[in-house]
């Protein structure tokens, strides 16, 4: 058996079984709430982050290159980073049923990627430059904060019409309560402006060092700087409370909903471009 097989065919089949079995232990607490369960499913969700995580580094040493190579491959290191991002925010509120979410997110990145075929494949012009690749990681970074801002604000949002309608039914039970899920949303988007904030930085330093800018990384850039135009007024409404709790967790489920769209976009100019 090849290094090759087992980096690109049998390690992602081994994370999604894995994140298959701990989304149903999640579920079986949903109808079976279990204080010891919810401890054990917790700790298996950082050793899983720590499994991914040397995955992740030995794709990195295998093909010399960060796992962006192609669009299997960044959807790999978006779910690696859903999941880190997932256990950061989880060392400071505790998320109880909301690690769902990035759960399931994590297995539909996993399955897609598989379907697509993971491997090492031919690489596109822009993303030979290790520059491009850290700039294209620090993104990915971002934006599964944000998604994850947007997970919490839902959850707000949830919480806010289980009170009004003094329904404290299993919902209510499994949410954190509304002061955590503002932190949770808070911590996420703060984390994600600032990396987002990096990593255009790190974009326009490459474009000036390089002195070059070929037409995907021009374009790919448009609807990112569009995108950090709304997270850093998102950022700044939060930062400051500009507006009610509610309207903050809302603006960030529609964030979310914005960062998938533009995501698609830029994902899509810079991948559908020929291949080196």
């Amino acid at each position: 058996m090849s290094v090759n097989s087992i980096m690109f065919s049998i390690a992602p089949l081994m994370h999604l079984i894995l994140f298959s079995c701990l989304l149903g232990l999640w579920v079986v607490l949903i109808y079976r709430p279990n204080r010891s369960l919810e401890e054990i499913g917790t700790r298996a969700g950082t050793y899983l982050a720590l499994i991914y995580l040397a995955w992740i580094i030995g794709l990195v040493f295998w093909q010399k290159r960060i796992p962006v190579l192609n669009f299997s491959q960044m959807l790999i290191l978006l779910g690696a980073l859903i999941w880190w991002g997932q256990n950061f925010v989880q060392r400071r509120v505790r998320q109880r049923m909301l690690v769902i979410f990035p759960l399931a997110a994590v297995i539909v990145l996993l399955t897609s990627s598989l379907i697509i075929g993971v491997h090492p494949g031919e690489v596109q012009s822009v993303l030979k430059s290790n520059s491009a690749a850290f700039h294209i990681s620090l993104s990915l970074a971002g934006i599964a904060f944000l998604l994850g801002s947007g997970v919490f604000g839902t959850g707000q949002l949830l919480l806010h019409r289980q009170i009004k309608s003094r329904n404290f039914g299993r919902l209510f039970q499994f949410l954190p309560p509304l002061g955590d899920l503002n932190r949770l949303r808070q911590i996420a988007l703060l984390s994600g402006w600032w990396l987002f904030t990096i990593s255009m930085i790190s974009a326009f330093l490459w474009m000036y060092i390089e002195a070059s800018a070929e037409g995907p990384v021009v374009s790919h850039l448009h609807p990112m700087l569009t995108l950090w135009v709304v997270i850093s007024l998102s950022a700044a409404a939060s930062r400051f409370n500009w507006l009610s709790q509610r309207r903050l967790a809302f603006s960030s489920a529609v964030l979310a909903l914005l960062v998938f769209v533009l995501l698609l976009v830029s994902v899509i100019e810079i991948y559908s471009r020929g291949v080196a």
